[in-house]
């Protein structure tokens, strides 16, 4: 009998398990909201920002404008960043410094 009871109440978990909607992973394809992976160049916190999966940003826009970007950082490098401003979107150019690493720059 009590046998019966746990097989059924398996079952029934299984079942439920089987037909939840599956969590959709985010389409790191796609551009995301990634304004909370940067750190401005100003702040003293750009010169460990590699060590803590950060990205350093130089904008006149700061973080007020927000940044959305391609890629799955930390797990791997953007590909791509936009910045929005009072005209529309413009892209970050990245550039490498050293001790600084990805540098993403607003050129006008």
């Amino acid at each position: 009998m009590m046998r019966n009871l746990i097989t059924t109440a398996l079952l029934t978990a299984a079942a439920a398990l089987a037909l939840a909607p599956a969590a959709q992973a985010e389409d790191y394809h796609d551009y995301h909201d990634a304004t909370s992976d940067f750190v401005l160049y100003t702040d003293p916190a750009a010169v460990n920002a590699q060590a803590n999966h950060k990205q350093v940003l130089s904008s006149i826009y700061g973080f007020d404008h927000p940044i959305y970007c391609k890629g799955a950082f930390p797990a791997g490098p953007f590909t791509d960043c936009m910045q929005h401003d009072d005209f529309g979107w413009f892209h970050l150019q990245p550039t490498q410094l050293p001790q600084l690493g990805t540098v993403w720059l607003h050129l006008t």
